[in-house]
């Protein structure tokens, strides 16, 4: 009985076998890498947005949670595509025959043909396993002259290899540059809800509020240091929605010229990746309305103590 079920038996050859052992390595390697790739993007991604931002503004608590929340996504979305393709559903070798068949159009479905017939659990009553081998073998000799790990595309691997290298470089070059800029952006990204101030690449040193001449145009002079080879040349300033003024630093030295104002305001002090709000509060210049003398007689007159006007500067 035993010899007679192996009398039946249908497999394909070995050296067959073996391509769709080469295909499905090259598969691996291939779709693994593109995995890899997705989740770098996703995390260097955000990494460098955020960066970026940091570099105008304080990035604000739940954007930072976003772009970390997106990454992380990014990361399982990839780690499940990878796992349903190569733990869940992995292919079997009628799914590995359509992508040689799509790759090698010459082999129609000739390939696909013969890997269900060796896979068929029931025969024909006119089954002749000799018509199957022969079938079986003239086919795998079509498909000795392919190599199936070409079948394999790699574009779009390719693709997302330089766009995560390109990434990489983008992110690692300034924080290696400035570890200190690097290390305080990674901290604000992996703990996006901790109260982290972002680190500037210029300092600047102002008073938080000035009382102006109400209606006068004032000066406003600050200091400036510099934490990196990067130092700006000039600074502004814009109070409210006018229009902004320029001043060049000498030194670590801004001095500005500002308009006029009436109305209390915000003055936004900007150089480089740095910003300042100074509170600008013009007030009137003090004035003499009105000058008195207390007026104090000796004992002997035994008079009051009183108040008189000065009028004029005069005292009588």
């Amino acid at each position: 009985m035993s010899d007679h079920k192996n009398h039946n038996e249908i497999s394909l050859p070995e050296s067959l076998k073996r391509q769709f052992a080469a295909l499905e390595r090259r598969l691996w390697q291939v779709e693994t890498a593109a995995a890899i790739c997705i989740g770098l993007l996703g995390a260097l991604g955000s990494f460098a947005i955020l960066f970026f931002l940091d570099r105008f503004f304080e990035t604000p608590v739940a954007l930072r949670a976003t772009l970390f929340v997106a990454a992380i996504v990014i990361l399982i979305l990839a780690a499940v595509r990878w796992s349903v393709r190569w733990i869940f559903l992995r292919r079997d070798w009628r799914a590995l025959s359509r992508i040689v068949q799509t790759k090698f159009r010459r082999l129609g479905d000739r390939l696909l043909g013969i890997v269900e017939l060796s896979n068929e659990s029931k025969h024909d009553a006119n089954f002749s396993p000799e018509l199957y081998r022969a079938a079986i073998h003239q086919v795998a000799d079509e498909t000795a002259q392919f190599d199936f790990r070409e079948a394999v595309e790699t574009r779009l691997t390719k693709k997302l290899m330089i766009a995560a290298m390109v990434l990489a470089g983008l992110v690692l070059i300034p924080s290696l540059l400035i570890p200190t800029l690097g290390k305080n952006v990674f901290h604000c990204w992996i703990a996006p809800l901790a109260a982290v101030p972002r680190y500037s690449l210029v300092k600047l040193d102002l008073p938080k509020q000035i009382i102006v001449p109400h209606g006068e145009d004032f000066a406003l002079d600050g200091s400036v240091n510099f934490r990196s080879f990067w130092k700006p040349s000039r600074a502004t300033a814009q109070f409210e929605k006018q229009t902004p003024v320029a001043a060049k630093i000498s030194g670590n030295k801004i001095a500005f010229q500002i308009p006029a104002q009436i109305q209390d305001g915000k003055l936004r002090v900007k150089v480089g990746d740095a910003t300042r709000d100074v509170a600008v509060v013009p007030t009137y210049r003090p004035a003499l309305k009105q000058i008195s003398a207390a007026i104090q007689f000796p004992e002997y007159l035994q008079l009051p103590a009183t108040n008189q006007a000065i009028n004029n500067g005069v005292l009588n």
